[in-house]
């Protein structure tokens, strides 16, 4: 009870999800294809959330041992996701300007770089 609520996880951050999978050993690894991670519905950001989503795997014809040894030793992993950062959308107003002649600007990280290109574009215009 009492999850953080803060205003700006609505902005930055993804809604609440929850990612369930098993953790399997070499020894029931063969339970992998049959048992699948799988994600939450998503929720909203708030400070209590119930996930109330049954997650069934059928294991079909699968060794009671094998089922056994992963129930006993092993189990589920439940990761809560509510601190994804959203997609960051470029909005066309922030987006950097063309250089002249409409191509883009490369810009050098190496300060040094920057001067070396700026002194070889001085010597083609004269």
């Amino acid at each position: 009870s009492g999850l953080p609520n803060e205003a700006f996880l609505h902005d930055r951050c993804e809604d609440i999800r929850l990612h369930v999978y098993p953790e399997l050993s070499r020894i029931t690894a063969d339970l992998e294809p049959k048992l699948p991670a799988t994600w939450t519905t998503a929720r909203q950001h708030n400070s209590t959330i119930r996930f109330s989503e049954p997650i069934v795997w059928f294991l079909g014809m699968t060794s009671p041992h094998v089922v056994r040894e992963w129930l006993m030793h092993e189990g589920v992993v439940v990761e809560v996701h509510d601190r994804d950062k959203r997609d960051a959308k470029v909005d066309k107003a922030d987006a950097p300007a063309p250089a002249e002649g409409g191509e883009e600007a490369e810009v050098a990280s190496n300060p040094q770089e920057n001067e070396q290109e700026a002194k070889k574009e001085e010597d083609l215009k004269t």
